[in-house]
């Protein structure tokens, strides 16, 4: 028995799991690192910033685990509808903030890395609605 996987939220699930590695590894020499070291601002600020850092590890790794149960289940349009909305909002954010704020681009880069995997979120809803709509209804 095969199953019937959408190739599209699989891999936006291997490209989401690629950047939480990438934020876990660069993220923390880059970002948690030298937040923590830091003695310019007060320890509020700090963990603060600290655990905002962690509530967005639990976002990536959510993001992950949605495209894959998505890849597994047509039947998840509104679970994956959402997970792409999430996407292309953090890549919004991510670009939209470097042009606000006049940033070079290595500064937000990390928020190109949401693009593709928004991509090929919309790419698997759009195999997703034609694949159900080529099932037959019961009778």
């Amino acid at each position: 028995m095969t199953k019937n996987i959408n190739p599209f939220h699989l891999i936006a699930a291997i490209l989401s799991t690629i950047i939480v590695f990438l934020h876990g590894v660069w993220g923390g020499i880059d970002i948690a690192d030298p937040l923590l070291a830091s003695s310019a601002i007060s320890d509020t600020v700090k963990y603060g910033m600290y655990y905002c850092w962690h509530i967005t590890t639990l976002q990536l790794v959510f993001m992950s685990i949605a495209y894959l149960a998505c890849a597994l289940n047509a039947h998840n349009r509104l679970f994956a509808a959402g997970t792409l909305v999430f996407t292309i909002c953090i890549a919004v954010l991510g670009i939209a903030m470097a042009q606000v704020f006049n940033l070079p681009f290595e500064i937000l880069s990390q928020a190109w890395l949401f693009v593709p995997v928004s991509f090929f979120g919309l790419l698997g809803i759009v195999k997703t609605n034609r694949t159900l709509s080529a099932i037959p209804a019961a009778q």
